[in-house]
Formats: structure tokens, C-alpha cells, sequence
């Protein structure tokens, strides 16, 4: 048997993926939600707008979630104010968790966010936020 070497290294995969696509429609997939998401994804957004972004795809698929303030964080870079989430601890009332005021992207440009059997926790939170606040298509 002849012997194979292997070389040990660190795999950097990174938190977020962007590129834009025809007709301006800028692509971003964010594959968790974790202490470099807010960042990367900032980023991502800001290089898509410079470019002249006319609509968004924000690809939440296979991602099993994260940091719940993160959640609420990229929440935040979509809409401007108002609740993201509720939390609920035993004997008390719901207490919303809220987007910060302001937005990274208008709120008039066109959203689809994509979700599939691997999007779980906080991109569960992302997507159904996004969607009941009329902010985004899912999909």
C-alpha cells in the first residue's frame, strides 16, 4: 500500500457569500449567524448598493442558525425599528426584541429571501420577521 500524506491546515469557510446577478439584482447568502455575520454581511450589502443594487435575494438555505442578537442585528439592516421577535419567559408577558432604527438597505427595494429544510433557529427568525412585516417575499 503506498502512503499518502496529508497536510494538516484550517479551512476558512466564509460566514457570508455575495455577488451580483443580471438585471442588478444583488445575491447574498449568509450561511450563519455568528459573531462575524453583522460584519460580513454589512459588507456584502454596502458592496452590492455601490454597485447599484435594484433588488435583493438573501439566501438563508442550509443555515442552522445562531446568535439570537444577530438575528435581531441583520434584521435590523432591513427595517427600520419595530419588533423582530418576542420572547416569553415563564409567568411573564411577551417582550419584543426590536430592529435598531435605520436601515442599511431601503425599504422600498425588492426582497426574496430563500429558506429550504436546513434553515432553522435564527434564520427561522430572519425569514418569518422579513415576511410578517411585508418586508420580503419568502421562498
Amino acid at each position: 500500500m503506498d502512503a499518502v500524506t496529508l497536510t494538516r491546515a484550517e479551512i476558512k469557510v466564509p460566514v457570508v457569500e455575495h455577488r451580483m446577478l443580471d438585471n442588478q439584482i444583488g445575491y447574498v447568502w449568509l450561511r450563519s449567524f455568528n459573531k462575524q455575520s453583522e460584519s460580513a454581511l454589512r459588507d456584502a450589502l454596502s458592496d452590492l448598493k455601490a454597485q447599484g443594487m435594484r433588488g435583493l435575494v438573501f439566501d438563508l438555505s442550509i443555515d442552522g442558525g445562531g446568535l439570537l442578537d444577530v438575528a435581531v442585528s441583520v434584521a435590523s439592516m432591513f427595517m427600520d425599528g419595530g419588533p423582530v421577535v418576542y420572547v416569553k419567559e415563564r409567568g411573564r408577558e411577551p417582550q419584543p426584541l426590536n430592529a435598531r432604527p435605520g436601515t442599511l438597505v431601503d425599504e422600498t427595494l425588492p426582497m426574496v429571501v430563500l429558506v429550504d429544510r436546513g434553515s432553522a433557529s435564527a434564520s427561522e427568525i430572519v425569514a418569518a420577521c422579513l415576511q410578517d412585516r411585508k418586508r420580503a417575499l419568502v421562498v
